[in-house]
């Protein structure tokens, strides 16, 4: 998406993806109401028209993605500014296994927007195998309502996330790149640029001179 000083989206800027960006500026007004997760799916009609799907509110943290013909992808908006987050990547690879260029987008209500691709299917089939997640837990709230969480990574990649923000100092977008890319889940994020483009977020692990560990953006591609 091409985005002004003023903070305002051009989707005519983005060629093929104005899709993508006029289903964002849908959930993102519908969050900005209601402080909740929207998501819309893309499909294709019989004539190969790209199609979309109403708007569907999820909770504060999660939600279901909603049904189309010929769905190869899908959007939503997280609650703050995080980037995908371990139920999106799980989600995505039971997508991708099925249709190997389905395409994920998640957007921030500041504007920034991250996509899940596939690199290697294989990879992300023996990952879901060898790193199954752990399903999330539900809440229930005084008046009766429930929240349900997503599922997360295993107790092992959640402490290690935890230690590559807290000790090595990353943020939430470098220590998901870095696990992507360590465990060889043959999945990639990426994260769109100020013209539009998106570029695979790469992280690079260094030690300083007392052997701490630190974690810096390598390159993008």
């Amino acid at each position: 998406m091409h985005r002004s000083e003023g903070g305002h989206i051009d989707c005519n800027a983005i060629g093929n993806n104005r899709y993508i960006c006029r289903g964002f500026k849908n959930i993102r007004n519908a969050e900005a109401l209601d402080n909740k997760e929207h998501m819309i799916s893309f499909g294709k009609d019989w004539s190969g028209k790209v199609i979309k799907s109403d708007a569907f509110a999820g909770n504060i943290n999660n939600g279901s993605i909603p049904s189309i013909s010929n769905r190869f992808a899908d959007i939503h908006i997280h609650t703050d500014q995080s980037p995908p987050s371990s139920g999106d990547i799980y989600g995505f690879i039971d997508e991708v296994i099925i249709d190997s260029n389905y395409i994920r987008y998640v957007a921030t209500p500041n504007g920034l927007m991250y996509a899940l691709i596939l690199t290697n299917k294989q990879s992300a089939i023996n990952f879901n195998l060898k790193y199954p997640r752990r399903p999330g837990i539900t809440v229930q709230n005084a008046d009766g309502s429930s929240i349900k969480y997503q599922p997360t990574f295993p107790q092992i990649l959640v402490d290690e996330f935890d230690q590559i923000k807290g000790w090595g100092g990353a943020s939430k977008e470098l220590a998901t790149a870095f696990l992507l890319a360590k465990y060889n889940t043959g999945v990639a994020l990426l994260k769109e640029d100020d013209d539009g483009s998106f570029r695979r977020l790469i992280t690079k692990e260094t030690k300083d001179r007392n052997g701490n560990k630190i974690y810096t953006a390598y390159n993008c591609e």
